[in-house]
């Protein structure tokens, strides 16, 4: 029996050091011209080195333009500028990873990616996809969520809402958020939100390259956005990523974060403005209820000082004789026992016309009658001047002619 072949072993320095050498040995890497797009160019202000990748349809190489080339180029490459650049590819054994090493870069005109991102943005803002903006329920009472499951912008927002407003339902729709299928699965999820009851859809990704997030540039997802049935809330990448999807939605934000953030109140405000609230509606009821009771008390103050000076309240009352043998007894007594026998009623304008006529004839007429020292009776109308036996009848008293006592 044939003996067991040991399998070579190597470490991972040992195997990117071959592949280094690899490189180094085939000539077919070191003078090489690529054509490709820029994207995430991102210069190295402390060194000087400048770092990009060039794409195209399918694929992408990191590239690196050293200090020492880039101050010898005429002019600086832009994302989205389709370029020639010519160099040799090498291994970083560091980090495992290829690079193409620019030497020379010629300019090829603006990038085709670039050129049909501003067509197809053109057609659908001619279409007036871009200018509805839809009003977002606030709060919302359940929020459907479209990203990738396994994103940390999926947490950041779970976390939010949930210490924001926990009163809200979440509804999470997985999706792809990149590749090739991604554009099919973000238009599916759409239309699985548009069959749930919620009232509001955030859809969005972390931050990442242009390429990361080509997806919500597609055509299909953008007309998906628009064609939601729930209002929108565009969350993907960061805040100087914008995307074609951003303009379809009803908002954008800057991060799934930011989403979150917006979508709902914050449920400690709601419970202050709540508690200030009810507080100012007692101020407002107990200030009411004060300013009635001293408008009361008020009026039957007037109504008690109309009593008294007319000598009676309501209705006509049938003459009442005084006893003089009760000492004091007089027409204030015959007034304070009337009052005490005389309910009060409840019409208010019967009240003030009983007032103001029994004022008007206070001083003419006052229905009592008196016993004269003589012990004949006076009576009368109880008008002011002269009795029958030549003495003057006043409201309480008895003068004799002359006006003296």
């Amino acid at each position: 029996m044939a003996q067991e072949k040991k399998p070579f072993v190597v470490t991972v320095s040992q195997l990117n050091r071959r592949i280094a050498l690899m490189f180094r040995g085939e000539k077919a890497f070191d003078d090489l011209c690529v054509k490709g797009e820029v994207s995430n160019f991102s210069p190295n202000e402390r060194t000087g080195h400048i770092f990009f990748t060039l794409k195209d349809g399918a694929s992408s190489v990191k590239a690196v333009i050293f200090s020492s080339v880039a101050q010898r180029l005429n002019f600086l490459p832009e994302n989205g500028m389709s370029v020639v650049v010519r160099g040799n590819v090498k291994c970083f054994e560091r980090d495992g990873i290829y690079n193409l090493y620019v030497s020379e870069r010629h300019s090829g005109g603006e990038g085709a990616l670039s050129a049909e991102f501003e067509r197809l943005k053109k057609k659908l803002e001619d279409e007036g996809i871009f200018s509805r903006k839809r009003e977002l329920p606030y709060p919302p009472k359940k929020i459907c969520i479209i990203t990738s499951p396994t994103g940390a912008a999926l947490q950041d927002m779970l976390n939010i809402l949930s210490r924001r407003y926990p009163l809200v339902k979440v509804l999470l729709i997985p999706t792809a958020v990149q590749g090739e299928y991604a554009p099919e699965s973000i238009c599916a999820a759409f239309r699985t939100a548009g069959q749930t009851d919620a009232d509001l859809i955030i859809f969005g990704r972390g931050g990442g390259s242009s390429e990361d997030l080509s997806a919500f540039n597609s055509e299909a997802v953008v007309r998906a956005v628009f064609d939601s049935g729930i209002p929108t809330i565009s969350a993907v990448g960061h805040e100087t990523d914008f995307t074609l999807a951003d303009f379809a939605a009803d908002k954008r934000v800057a991060t799934p974060s930011a989403a979150a953030e917006i979508a709902v109140p914050d449920i400690g405000e709601l419970f202050s403005t709540l508690v200030s609230a009810k507080e100012y509606i007692g101020r407002k009821a107990l200030d009411t209820i004060r300013r009635r009771e001293l408008e009361l008390d008020a009026l039957n103050m007037n109504i008690r000082t109309g009593a008294e000076t007319d000598g009676g309240i309501l209705g006509d009352r049938e003459p009442c004789e005084a006893d003089t043998s009760v000492k004091g007894t007089g027409v204030s007594e015959i007034r304070r026992r009337d009052r005490g026998a005389q309910p009060h009623s409840g019409a208010y304008e019967g009240l003030c016309d009983s007032v103001q006529r029994r004022k008007n004839t206070a001083q003419q007429k006052r229905g009592v009658t008196r016993r004269h020292n003589t012990g004949k009776t006076l009576r009368g109308q109880c008008e002011r001047g002269r009795g029958k036996h030549g003495r003057r009848i006043t409201a309480d008293r008895t003068l004799p002619k002359g006006g003296k006592r």
